[in-house]
């Protein structure tokens, strides 16, 4: 594969991890939402587990905003496998 093929698929590929992060965050919210009758407030001041909200959008948030180009590394081996985990051992899906 040469290189200049290489090149022409990494805005294509940044694009799609962009669109999955927006989705896993997503993700996140409506799960909590729906925990706590659609309320942002109580998602925000009642949760049981606030680190919850440092781990899987403050954290992920900032990293995007500071590593832009090397975000993927992030997402993909790190941000994405431990959402699953989470929601795979919610007890209360």
């Amino acid at each position: 594969m040469n290189l200049n093929n290489l090149n022409e698929f990494i805005p294509l590929f940044n694009f799609l991890t962009h669109i999955l992060f927006v989705v896993a965050l997503g993700f996140y919210l409506i799960t909590n939402l729906q925990w706590y009758h659609y309320k942002i407030v109580r998602v925000v001041t009642k949760h049981h587990k606030n680190s919850w909200h440092f781990i899987y959008f403050v954290l992920p948030v900032s990293i995007y905003l500071l590593f832009n180009n090397f975000f993927w590394i992030f997402f993909y081996f790190a941000y994405l496998p431990y959402l699953i985990i989470w929601h795979r051992r919610l007890d209360k899906k």
